[in-house]
Parts: C-alpha cells; sequence; structure tokens
C-alpha cells in the first residue's frame, strides 16, 4: 500500500511539473500586438505613491499595426505637439522605440488590473504612467 501511494504522489509531482511547464512553453514572449491602438495617459505612480496627472502633463501613443507610431504631448513652450516613431516588440513586455528626432529609447509595459496600459523607462517598474485605451 506504502509503495502504492508514493507511486501516485511521484506521478502527481511529475504531472504538476510537467503541466509547469508546458504554460511557460505556450507563452507567447511577443505581445506587442496588444499594443496597437491610441492611449492616453492619465496617472503616474513612483515610490511616493499615484497621483492623476495635470492636464499639461499629458501624452499620447499610437501604436500602429505596421512597426510605426505616433507621440504627441506638451514641449516646454505648453504646445500641444507630435513625433513619429518606429516601434518593435523586443519580448517579455519590452518595445524598442526610435523617435523621428533621433531620440531612442527602451519602454517596459504592461497593463493594470483595469486593462490600461502601463509604460515605463525602469524594467522594474518603479515609476511609470498608466494610459487608457483611446480607440
Amino acid at each position: 500500500m506504502m509503495k502504492k501511494t508514493t507511486q501516485l504522489l511521484m506521478l502527481l509531482a511529475i504531472t504538476l511539473t510537467l503541466g509547469a511547464c508546458r504554460d511557460d512553453w505556450d507563452r507567447n514572449p511577443y505581445r506587442g500586438h496588444e499594443l496597437v491602438g491610441s492611449w492616453e495617459a492619465f496617472y503616474y505612480v513612483d515610490n511616493f505613491g499615484s497621483r492623476e496627472i495635470a492636464s499639461n502633463e499629458v501624452d499620447v501613443y499610437e501604436f500602429y499595426n505596421n512597426g510605426r507610431g505616433n507621440y504627441a504631448f506638451f514641449d516646454n513652450l505648453g504646445r500641444w505637439t507630435s513625433v513619429e516613431f518606429l516601434w518593435e516588440d523586443r519580448g517579455h513586455g519590452a518595445i524598442f522605440v526610435d523617435y523621428a528626432d533621433g531620440v531612442s529609447e527602451m519602454l517596459y509595459y504592461d497593463f493594470d488590473n483595469r486593462n490600461n496600459l502601463i509604460l515605463s523607462r525602469d524594467y522594474n517598474f518603479n515609476s511609470y504612467f498608466g494610459y487608457f485605451y483611446r480607440r
């Protein structure tokens, strides 16, 4: 009886282990297609907490299917301006963004519990902006 119980427990452990591995195999590390659309910033989170952003801090990312996009924001003089960019999904929640003005950066993304996009320049998301889906 003890031998049969031990065998069943080992079989269960192997099944659970393989099941967990299978889940990892099925995950697609490239999820950039989830970014396609227009996203407007509305909150900010850092080590001090979270806050809604002021209207002059709003920015908008538009990601297109073809690896292109547009970034709109208020410049230092308070004018609404935009710059086109190319973007590439680097996998595991990272995208490389190459702006037409010559600036390039790595952005890390995820989604909060309300399916708002969160973007961070920090891999650990110590600070980030939350964006709602516009269209």
